[in-house]
């Protein structure tokens, strides 16, 4: 960093991360955990299977200046059964206007498991029935 010893360097380090600290937040926009997206997949075992994002969806402001919500797009990759919890099924966009301010991963909230036969018959015969 150009000091000419120690003692210096961290004096400049810590007075540029306080003024980093005292001028700028992280405003969240979507909580960890949180449902972005309920798909339906007829050959998982529940049929809904909910997509949230692995981390918090946030953007760095400067404190008192809050940005309005901002839009978001999700794009999920196609799932292959089962997924487990924590695999990547998709990505969350945050979007200022068309500028995309930050990117999540996202992933399932629990284990999904494919249907065995017998449920996927089950269901079948339960919809033509009902006349679904």
């Amino acid at each position: 960093m150009g000091a000419s010893d120690s003692k210096s360097r961290n004096s400049v380090m810590t007075t540029l991360l306080n003024y980093g600290y005292n001028m700028y937040e992280m405003q969240v926009e979507i909580e960890e955990g949180k449902t972005v997206v309920k798909k339906n997949s007829p050959k998982a075992l529940n049929e809904e299977i909910l997509i949230v994002p692995k981390t918090d969806a946030s953007v760095l402001v400067e404190k008192g200046n809050e940005k309005e919500a901002l839009n978001y797009e999700v794009k999920i990759d196609r799932l292959k059964l089962p997924i487990k919890k924590g695999e990547n099924v998709g990505t969350l966009f945050l979007k200022e206007g068309k500028k995309v301010v930050s990117k999540v991963p996202l992933t399932v909230s629990c284990d999904v498991e494919k249907a065995d036969i017998l449920t996927l018959y089950k269901r079948n015969i339960k919809k033509i029935l009902s006349g679904v």
